[in-house]
């Protein structure tokens, strides 16, 4: 009986580099637009709110001043947290004369189990509450998400009645190095995507355009696959 030849299998892996991870880095992600991947709205209730659409989980619902968290559900008097990312956007709901869009502030936050993010939007009378956060940022020379702030309300009289603004406070500079690591992780994904969306709202509106396709580049199997490759230098 004549034995059958050695076979040598081949061992090597392909290299995964940094770079090649950048470049396939939406592989699997097909037609997928940042609106697909933004958290959930926090809504401030107003007098005009359809308040069968703010129901928590045991079918009560918020009241007028308070705020709406629809990941959860919950009904919240006040949020507390950090801001990942602020752009301003086009509002889908009020034009100016020529019919243009107003702007107005998007806010992509995280509550202070620095679990959960969020956002929400600052029209009209609201805008200055983040015009004034912003000075107070840029005056420290720190970015926006090393700062803890608190989000209330406060009732104003407008041409059409009383309404309801949020109001945007900083209760303190946060200093603890893993908080601010996590921090900048979070807020450097968001300010990704904010690019990527360009002046348009995540969720109101048709994003400038979807994910990057990937190269689709084949693997060569002679290659060995570099070990250690940092998680933090995937941009998405």
């Amino acid at each position: 009986m004549v034995a059958k030849p050695t076979v040598k299998k081949e061992t090597a892996l392909a290299t995964y580099d940094q770079m090649r991870m950048r470049k396939n880095f939406s592989l699997g992600t097909t037609g997928v637009d940042p609106s697909d991947v933004m958290p959930s709205m926090v809504k401030l209730v107003q007098g005009t709110t359809d308040l069968d659409r703010v129901k928590d989980s045991e079918g009560i619902s918020a009241k007028v001043g308070q705020f709406f968290f629809y990941g959860d559900k919950s009904i919240l008097d006040s949020i507390e947290g950090y801001i990942l990312n602020l752009a301003k956007v086009n509002d889908p709901y009020n034009n100016k004369d020529n019919g243009q869009p107003e702007k107005m502030y998007r806010v992509i936050g995280i509550f202070s189990d620095l679990l959960t993010p969020f956002v929400m939007y600052f029209r009209r009378g609201a805008i200055n509450t983040v015009k004034n956060l912003l000075g107070n940022v840029f005056a420290n020379l720190r970015g926006v998400y090393t700062f803890k702030i608190q989000i209330k309300t406060e009732q104003k009289k407008g041409e059409k009645g009383n309404y309801m603004t949020p109001v945007i406070s900083i209760v303190d500079k946060e200093n603890e190095p893993k908080i601010l690591e996590i921090l900048e992780k979070e807020a450097r994904k968001y300010e990704y995507l904010s690019k990527l969306a360009g002046g348009e709202d995540f969720i109101d509106t048709k994003p400038a355009e979807t994910l990057p396709a990937s190269t689709d580049e084949p693997v060569d199997p002679t290659k060995q696959l570099k070990e250690n490759v940092n998680p933090d230098d995937i941009p998405f």
